[in-house]
């Protein structure tokens, strides 16, 4: 294990300005509070903290209820018994960090989230900050950080695992790799393990103290990590080995599926590796599948059952009890039956076309109560029917490249510009 500096600074409460919501936000600025932190390498790290904007209409209780980690749990599927955000997203609390803000988790009446620079806790009821713990320079979104068991694990892309207790004192770090702001993988607890992974490197470490139990090197970036505790199940960007299941005990590889040229983070549910991917040329006819999406057996990686849609799959699928959802890059989303692959429904998300030769993404979604929350690149907040793929609701919220998070009547949302927002009724 290495351990690198660290710092924790207590913040002080966020400055609360109440507005009426769905009004323009009233913005308060903060004096800030710059410390000096020497690096690993011995050079200076500046870092500045967040200057915060609250809006506050209600505080409900979040004590009983959780989304830890992106996709809800280790396993990815993207869906919690939870309370969802109600009939209208009014704005309930605002909080905008200038080093950008990466997708929330929530446990413990604690927001976790990854800035540029920084790891922040926020109170989930209001948004007050409670706590900032210095990191590395990341990318502009970061993974989500993993709440459980009274810590906070994040993976941000600096090359660095870390463990904080909720209150923000610091636990361990260990290094993955050399960092170049690329982490996308969340870490996943698997039992007596924890899954860690950085670029192609993956890990399994002692959740406690942060030492090495197995490590591994994939062909690839990885895209994303679950596990069902038994197996850690990687995506990874590449054409060779485009979704590998190792031993979570061992990091022994158990078996790879390479009809992808990509897979993204999957979800392992009941048994079976959901998910999408990029395109893959066919051996026999030259042919490709231009969105495939597919199910396989979690023990073997045996196909289960493939599916196409028009546009490159980017993001995690959502797993309901009868039906797999996932979106793509040109911003539709569709249903498919999870047993059989059968198409559903498919809706479009964006209200517009985009000119751009950025993808046309959209975000993963979170399935709570019948109704998907899902953020796009154009700027909206939408809230989909899960039945019929009819858009209930939308709240415009800036340029989303983060995936919302639900507990306690909120749905939260991050976008480009480092707001993260709390929506629900009033």
């Amino acid at each position: 294990m290495t351990d690198r500096p660290h710092t924790r600074r207590a913040l002080l409460a966020s400055l609360a300005t109440v507005t009426t919501a769905g009004c323009l936000r009233s913005q308060a600025n903060q004096e800030a509070d710059t410390t000096t932190q020497r690096s690993t390498d011995g050079g200076q790290r500046q870092s500045t903290t967040a200057e915060a904007t609250r809006t506050e209409t209600g505080e409900p209780d979040l004590s009983s209820e959780a989304w830890p980690t992106f996709g809800a749990d280790r396993t990815g599927r993207g869906t919690a018994d939870v309370t969802g955000p109600g009939r209208t997203l009014d704005e309930r609390w605002s909080v905008t960090f200038d080093s950008g803000a990466g997708d929330p988790a929530i446990a413990s009446e604690t927001v976790a989230v990854v800035g540029r620079t920084e790891l922040f806790a926020l109170d989930a009821a209001t948004g007050e900050r409670r706590w900032s713990f210095e990191i590395g320079l990341t990318d502009e979104t970061s993974p989500a950080p993993t709440v459980q068991d009274g810590r906070v694990y994040a993976t941000p892309g600096d090359g660095y695992a870390y463990a904080l207790s909720t209150d923000g004192e610091f636990q361990w770090s260990t290094q993955l790799t050399d960092g170049n702001g690329s982490g996308v993988a969340t870490p996943r607890p698997a039992g007596e393990t924890l899954v860690i992974a950085d670029q192609s490197r993956i890990a399994g470490v002692d959740p406690e103290t942060g030492e090495e139990q197995w490590s591994a090197t994939l062909e690839g970036t990885i895209l994303g990590v679950v596990t069902d505790g038994e197996y850690a199940y990687a995506g990874v960007l590449s054409s060779d080995q485009s979704l590998v299941a190792l031993d979570t005990a061992t990091g022994d590889r158990v078996w790879s599926y390479d009809a992808l040229e990509n897979a993204h983070g999957p979800a392992v549910v009941d048994g079976r590796v959901y998910g999408g991917g990029a395109a893959t040329l066919s051996e026999d006819d030259g042919t490709r599948d231009v969105g495939p999406v597919y199910a396989l057996d979690a023990a073997t990686g045996e196909e289960q059952w493939r599916a196409v849609v028009d546009a490159n799959v980017a993001t995690s699928p959502a797993v309901g009890e009868e039906t797999v959802f996932v979106t793509d890059l040109d911003g539709r989303m569709s249903a498919f039956d999870r047993d059989s692959g059968e198409s559903r429904w498919q809706t479009r998300l964006r209200t517009e076309t985009l000119d751009s030769p950025q993808p046309l993404r959209t975000s993963a979604s979170a399935l709570v109560d019948g109704t998907l929350y899902v953020g796009t690149l154009d700027g909206r907040l939408v809230a989909v029917n899960a039945d019929d793929g009819n858009v209930e609701r939308a709240v415009d919220v800036g340029e989303i490249r983060c995936s919302p998070a639900v507990a306690g009547g909120h749905v939260l949302v991050g976008n480009t510009d480092g707001e993260l927002t709390a929506f629900g009724t009033e």
